[in-house]
Formats: C-alpha cells, sequence, structure tokens
C-alpha cells in the first residue's frame, strides 16, 4: 500500500471489515471493546467514519483501541485517509432501572394486566 493511497471503499466492505475486528476482540476476551465496536456508524465523505456512544467513559475505551482499528482498516481496505470520529452523545429521558420495584412499575404501567396477575397470584415485588 502507498502512502496517501485511497482506494473507494463501500459501506458493505468497511462493515465487514469493523465487524471482523470487533469479532476478533471479542475472542480476546476484550468484551467492554468488542460492546463499544459492535453498533452502528456511518459513513461520511467516503473516508470519515462517524460512531456514536452513550458514555464518556466509552469514548476513552474506543480512543485506546482507535488507532489498532485504523490501521487494520486502512490496510484490508487499501485507503489511508479513512478516520473514525467518536461522539458522545447522551440518551435524553432513559431512565435506568436498578431495583425491583422500579422494574416492577415499568413493566406494570406498559402492561396493566400485570397488576392483576400480581394480585391474584399473591406475588411480591421484593426478590
Amino acid at each position: 500500500m502507498r502512502p496517501g493511497q485511497q482506494k473507494p471503499i463501500t459501506i458493505e466492505e468497511l462493515r465487514t471489515a469493523w465487524f471482523a475486528f470487533a469479532q476478533r476482540k471479542n475472542q480476546e476476551g476484550k468484551v467492554s471493546e468488542y460492546m463499544i465496536l459492535n453498533r452502528n456508524f456511518e459513513l461520511q465523505n467516503g473516508t470519515e467514519i462517524h460512531l456514536k456512544v452513550d458514555n464518556p467513559v466509552q469514548v476513552e475505551q474506543f480512543n485506546d483501541v482507535k488507532a489498532e482499528l485504523l490501521g487494520e482498516l486502512r490496510r484490508k481496505l487499501q485507503n489511508n485517509k479513512l478516520n473514525v470520529l467518536v461522539e458522545f452523545v447522551e440518551v435524553v429521558g432513559a431512565k435506568r432501572l436498578y431495583t425491583s420495584i422500579d422494574k416492577y412499575n415499568f413493566l406494570a404501567e406498559k402492561y396493566p394486566a400485570l397488576t392483576e396477575l400480581k394480585q391474584r397470584l399473591g406475588l411480591d415485588t421484593d426478590f
């Protein structure tokens, strides 16, 4: 591969190379890296890969593997101009359900019949 080489790539080729890298990380036992890599991304301007994460820690974790990922993608796809831009996007309105009561209330709101089942069967939400 020559410096500055820029073979046009398709999103399918990129996805194949990207997810092969992610699978390798999973097989190596690097689950957090796999979880970051195993998500959708966009290809813009033919060389810019835009990846959105939902946690600022994931940005740091991605930056640890970014150089290795770029090296492999550039080599496999024969395009030295590829670049990955990672962006933290906060999920608005997503409520974390930590306790069993929170989980029950969420499901009961979504499925009203659950309240009746709980009463009929004499079930307890604290488990």
